[in-house]
């Protein structure tokens, strides 16, 4: 077993890897996996006595950082992994059941000095056929498989919830581990439109517990592309908060994937299809937490996710309805806390930033590594949150959008009590009382209500609400968005109207 170190770049920002051949076994749990007849004949796979493949983890490996999955080697997912500490291995490492094998992972973490490799999870994919094949590995082996991407895979519109092999139109659904359906406008063949079976596939499978999440690309890439891969990205990583303990142990200790439940975490979407031609669209698309969104056509793994989610269905035409995307909370996931910690994840889990942080206030570090480590996890995710809080505060403030600081400001009542937050945050209410901005808010407050209003319905009459409010205070932040706004609308009645790109337009 030879180390082969390469430390030049392989792909865009992806950073530098180390290679290592790894030599193994076949896995014992594939001997009596189940057969997958005709399809298993015409792969033309058989078990084997030795293999050695190529596993690659980031170079830049500080102490202590764990690996946190696996994934075969792609090149579209390389920034992915590198950036979340995922190890890369080569493709054939997937046969014959279409993800890695036990006796693989442990000897990778023999080589690589990686102990906690042993135990982790896989991120299987797979395009058309593939797709369902990477579903077949989850529905065997749930407890290895981290989460499933699937490419332009046609599947009956309905679940399998329990199968004994593998046959070309099954797609069996795995409890606690999210699937993700990509598909492009190419995807509709005659009666077999795998646009709206994806979407109907995930709505059954969500009432039956699956988490699962669809997306027409605006892309108009082929059945053999998977197209750009940055949503598939973020949907990992938010899947990965749930689904890998926020502190792996270092010693290799076994630790196990969380399982995810649809129905208590992360959030929903609500959406309706038409198609016109050969093009499908979305309309009445609602975002937000559970409970929140119904009808319910699918699920969300976090704020993050969602929010890019709904930007990818705007390029695609999509119509936005209800956006309450940044009110999903994914807390991350932790194992065998201590009461004190428990104490302390259970606030950071609800939301409820001021009583965490008051809680790690009185907590004296503990003296055991692992509770020590959580610990400190714990208050870097409250730590991260109240800046992420501030930051937000500071930024409307910087812009001089004073009627969305002022409605941001409505939304900290689980900071309140932290003093970093009520410093900043008694600075905005001050800027909020002056006269100076009185004018402002009655501006905002207007241009927002149209703004939210023409997302839903655009008319011509919009467009001279917009052309008032430029005209009435022209040196004013909201005159020049709406000013911004109507020259776009009196060009295309359709034209985007997302807040981030009217700012940068002026």
């Amino acid at each position: 077993m030879t180390l082969i170190i390469s430390m030049s770049p392989i792909f865009l920002n992806a950073g530098t890897w180390k290679s290592y051949e790894v030599t193994y076994g076949f896995d014992p749990e594939f001997k009596n996996g189940p057969e997958f007849l005709a399809e298993w004949k015409k792969r033309d796979q058989t078990v084997f006595k030795t293999k050695t493949i190529t596993l690659k983890i980031p170079s830049d490996m500080k102490p202590g950082e764990r690996i946190r999955g696996v994934i075969a080697s792609n090149r579209s997912f390389e920034d992915f992994a590198h950036k979340n500490r995922i190890a890369m291995y080569d493709k054939t490492g997937n046969l014959p059941y279409g993800g890695p094998h036990k006796t693989m992972l442990k000897e990778a973490a023999k080589l690589t000095g990686h102990p906690e490799l042993e135990h982790a999870g896989a991120i299987v994919y797979g395009t058309s056929n593939g797709g369902r094949f990477a579903a077949h590995f989850a529905h065997f082996w749930p407890h290895r498989t981290l989460a499933v991407i699937l490419d332009h895979s046609w599947t009956s519109g309905s679940p399998n919830k329990k199968v004994s092999t593998y046959e070309y139109a099954q797609l069996p659904i795995s409890l606690g581990v999210p699937y993700f359906f990509n598909s492009s406008q190419k995807d509709a063949k005659g009666n077999k439109d795998r646009r709206k079976l994806h979407h109907s596939w995930c709505k059954s499978a969500t009432k039956s517990g699956q988490a699962c999440t669809a997306v027409i690309s605006w892309e108009d890439v082929g059945h053999g592309e998977p197209g750009d891969r940055t949503l598939q990205g973020v949907w990992l990583e938010d899947v990965m908060t749930l689904r890998v303990p926020a502190v792996i142990p270092m010693n290799g200790k076994p630790y196990q994937l969380l399982k995810v439940n649809p129905k208590t975490q992360g959030g929903h979407m609500s959406v309706k299809i038409f198609t016109k031609g050969l093009i499908s669209h979305y309309s009445d698309i609602a975002v937000g937490p559970i409970k929140k969104i119904k009808p319910v056509t699918c699920w969300l793994p976090g704020a993050k996710s969602a929010a890019l989610t709904l930007e990818w269905l705007k390029k695609n035409k999509g119509k936005v309805k209800r956006d309450f995307s940044q009110d999903i909370i994914t807390a991350p996931q932790y194992q065998n806390l201590k009461p004190y910690n428990m104490t302390i994840y259970k606030f950071l889990k609800t939301g409820k930033y001021n009583s965490a942080y008051k809680q790690i206030k009185k907590t004296p570090e503990p003296d055991d590594i692992f509770q020590k480590q959580s610990y400190q996890s714990l208050k870097n995710q409250v730590a991260d949150k109240i800046r992420t809080q501030i930051k937000q505060i500071m930024l409307l403030q910087k812009v001089g959008d004073v009627y969305q600081l002022q409605v941001f400001l409505r939304t900290g009542s689980n900071f309140r009590g932290i003093p970093p937050y009520d410093d900043q945050a008694s600075k905005a209410v001050a800027l909020l009382k002056s006269k100076e901005v009185q004018k402002d808010l009655v501006s905002g407050r207007q241009f927002y209500y149209t703004l939210a209003k023409m997302n839903k319905k655009r008319s011509m009459n919009d467009i001279k609400i917009f052309a008032k409010i430029s005209q009435s205070n022209p040196d004013s932040l909201y005159a020049k968005m709406a000013k911004v706004v109507s020259d776009r609308l009196s060009d295309d009645l359709n034209a985007p109207l997302d807040i981030e790109s009217i700012r940068a337009q002026l």
